[in-house]
């Protein structure tokens, strides 16, 4: 485009850019937003909003009102147009609202009453534009054209909301657009990754030829052209041979072109005019489609004459396409809500296989398959200490390399199409594995998931050579828009398919479920660890006391076999009868401390099988065991107790063993055994491994424990009275209970005073889904 020329005075200067500084180094910051001109179907008048004064005018008005336009800077609203617009206009500057647009009807000074124009009012950039259709007639295109045009509308939309698939819904979009506007060929053409796009959608008159699947590259449609597409969402050019028409402004704006973001009739950038032109279009006009407010595509309409398109058709068709990406936006959420759903199905069942196996490796391992179907990928390499393949894979030289490469970006999830462009030698392999997609997972710094896909080979078809050629003219390097548009084959190699936001965004919940995952396995291992110790600890005071409480026996059998022998020469027979008591007792004395022994080994390596469980009952089958029929020197009173997910026959047998002690070591004659509930933080100093809102207390009124002993009497083997006194024992019982507890997440403690009774606190952990 040439600068344009004075027009009206030397005061008056017209805003334009100079085209020529378009090159190579700069196509995608060309100013196409401020062309300094429109095109010749319609006439603009840009005001101040403060004072609705003219700031800025197309040359072609001039001819409407009877006067050169340059004369007519700065004069008020009122002075160059009649009806509504007016009043739109100071709505429109009152509210300064970016991006407003309304229809408004026209009729210029100077022009007869009944001569209406279509026009728009819009605020953009600080300016109030009104713009008039020089071809239209509102009061005769209403009555004949707007009641037939919203039917179609509603047909339309009824048969695009019908469409069973993507492709039908593509197809129907562009016949129904190219029935409202006629237009030779429409097409739908979606942006794809990268920024090329493709058409997928065509209806054209007979005799074309289809451009259906075919590509064009990103530089077609630069990103500033983009961004207008999304703001104005459509865009018409009558006549790429028409000359545009200049734009004058008020000298106090000579520094500021208009901004014609809004503008309906914003002049075409000349390199998009000669692409056209290249082509064999005369006439085009574009619908942006938007997806989740971006620009999804475009409904791109093509005419190989001249074709003007009044307001209301135009209307009628960019409300089809906002109806279309309705339409697109809805099916492309459900088919996406489909595939994740069974993609989320596929990764609960692969955290159920991993959660299960004995180490989490071996978890994973198991889970390869459902990881793999859950991002759709055909291989999978395991990588820590040891690396295991699964599936299609690079040979096992080769990852830890492929590892390196992608770990540089210190991220947690890295994707890429083609690891030949990022890893060196990987086109050997490029046939079993193309694209990887890498997590970080594990609770080592090399344990990682490296998931692969198989080589995507595709042929894409090019609406002609994709590579614009450089042109060498007299001011240097030009980027001229390609000539021909004859199909130019050409053959992806080495990528795999894309890796969608479906995939991405299945990886990050895996990547979540493998750091929850994880983080069980090292609390588990922590769990062990503490059990362990306490074991350990336990094993040392167990066998400390085992050597000393069987070393008493065996002395005592010794003594008995020595005084036996001598029995026997006397021929002394009562003494031999005493001396087999003795040993008798003796056996029965080992029996007990084997047997406790045995009990406390079972606690703690069985596993337990929780359910909820009302304690009420465990306490009943409890007193059952330890009281067989009812006595009438124990009186049990058992409140109401909560339900509990606990183990029923390992928690039975703490419960005994409360109850046996409540009995045993009690003086009074009616032995009262009281079993209810307490709120935890009600209690002074509860221990910290106590868990839940309430503890469970068994209360006795029996002979009472000093504070001193309150810790020993959980101790194995540790007795407060001699072994004879209150039916003697093995003193095991409540070390067990207390080891029921712990394995159940909770915790056992007592309070007491001598005399004046006991009373035993109980509660239990949560159970742990990933134990």
């Amino acid at each position: 485009m040439t600068e344009g020329a004075v027009a009206g005075g030397s005061n008056v200067v017209s805003a334009s850019y100079d085209a020529s500084d378009v090159d190579l180094t700069n196509c995608d910051r060309e100013p196409i937003q401020i062309p300094g001109a429109i095109q010749p179907h319609g006439v603009l008048l840009a005001f101040d909003p403060a004072s609705l004064r003219l700031a800025y005018v197309s040359e072609n008005f001039g001819a409407l009102a009877g006067i050169a336009a340059s004369q007519l800077i700065g004069r008020s609203v009122d002075e160059l147009v009649n009806g509504d617009s007016t009043e739109v206009l100071r709505d429109a500057a009152s509210r300064a609202i970016p991006g407003f647009t309304a229809p408004v009807s026209v009729r210029v000074l100077g022009e007869t009453a009944d001569r209406r124009r279509m026009g728009m009012v819009s605020f953009h950039d600080g300016m109030a534009l009104l713009e008039a259709e020089l071809e239209s007639d509102p009061a005769s295109s209403q009555k004949h054209s707007l009641e037939p045009t919203v039917r179609k509308i509603r047909r339309s939309t009824a048969r695009i909301e019908s469409c069973a698939s993507m492709d039908e819904l593509y197809r129907t979009i562009a016949e129904e657009v190219r029935e409202l506007n006629g237009f030779d060929r429409v097409m739908v053409y979606r942006f794809l990754r990268g920024g090329h796009g493709a058409v997928v959608g065509e209806a054209a008159r007979e005799g074309l030829e289809s451009y259906l699947g075919l590509h064009y590259p990103a530089t077609d449609i630069p990103q500033q052209a983009r961004r207008l597409y999304k703001l104005n969402t459509l865009r018409l050019i009558a006549d790429v041979n028409a000359l545009s028409v200049a734009i004058v402004a008020d000298p106090a704006y000579a520094d500021r072109p208009l901004d014609l973001t809004h503008s309906v009739f914003r002049s075409v950038s000349p390199i998009h005019l000669e692409y056209l032109r290249n082509m064999g279009v005369a006439a085009s006009m574009s619908i942006s489609i938007l997806y989740r407010g971006e620009l999804w595509g475009l409904i791109a309409c093509h005419h190989y004459a001249p074709r003007y398109v009044p307001l209301e058709i135009r209307a009628a068709c960019e409300l089809l396409g906002a109806a279309a990406g309705s339409f697109v936006t809805a099916r492309n959420l459900a088919e996406e809500a489909d595939e994740k759903t069974v993609r989320r199905i596929r990764l609960a069942e692969a955290a159920g296989a991993i959660a299960t196996g004995d180490t989490y490796r071996d978890g994973i391992k198991n889970a390869a398959t459902e990881l793999m179907i859950a991002l759709n990928a055909d291989g999978l390499a395991i990588c820590g200490e040891r690396t295991t393949l699964v599936g299609f894979t690079p040979p096992h030289a080769a990852v830890s390399g492929i590892r390196e490469a992608l770990l540089v970006a210190d991220e947690q999830l890295i994707a890429v199409e083609s690891l030949a462009e990022t890893v060196e030698g990987a086109e050997a392999y490029a046939e079993a594995a193309s694209g990887a997609l890498l997590l970080r997972s594990g609770p080592e710094p090399d344990d990682a998931l490296i998931f692969f896909r198989r080589e995507y080979a595709t042929v894409v078809n090019w609406a002609g050579n994709p590579h614009k050629p450089i042109e060498q003219t007299e001011d240097g390097a030009r980027l001229s828009p390609r000539k021909s548009f004859a199909t130019w084959q050409q053959t992806a190699r080495l990528r795999s398919k894309e890796w969608t936001t479906t995939d991405l965004q299945i990886a990050r919940e895996m990547l979540a479920a493998l750091a929850v995952l994880s983080a069980r396995r090292v609390a588990e291992i922590l769990r062990v660890n503490d059990e362990l110790a306490r074991m350990n600890a336990d094993l040392n005071s167990f066998a400390f006391s085992v050597s000393h409480d069987l070393k008493e026996p065996v002395r005592s059998i010794h003594q008995t076999i020595y005084f036996l022998e001598q029995a026997v020469e006397s021929a002394d027979t009562a003494e031999i009868g005493r001396r087999i008591d003795a040993m008798r007792r003796i056996s029965r004395q080992m029996d007990d401390l084997i047997e406790a022994i045995l009990r406390m080994s079972r606690v703690g390596r069985a596993d337990l099988h929780r359910e909820a469980v009302p304690v009420a009952e465990i306490v009943q089958e409890a007193a059952e065991l330890v009281f067989g029929e009812p006595r009438t020197d124990v009186q049990l009173s058992i409140e109401e107790l909560p339900t509990w997910s606990a183990d029923f026959m390992v928690l039975r047998e703490a419960f005994a063993n409360l109850l046996q002690n409540a009995v045993k070591y009690n003086d009074s004659e009616v032995k009262r055994i009281r079993l209810g509930t307490v709120k935890l933080d009600s209690l002074s100093d509860p221990p910290e491994e106590a868990q839940g809102e309430v503890a469970i207390f068994v209360q006795d009124n029996g002979i009472g424990i000093a504070k001193e002993h309150w810790e020993r009497v959980f101790s194995i083997f540790q007795r407060l009275h001699g072994k004879a006194a209150y039916g003697g024992g093995a003193g095991a019982g409540l070390t067990i209970a207390r080891k029921i507890l712990q394995r159940h997440g909770g915790a056992l403690w007592v309070r007491s005073e001598p005399g004046m009774g006991s009373t035993f606190y109980l509660t239990v952990g949560e159970e742990d889904d990933g134990r």
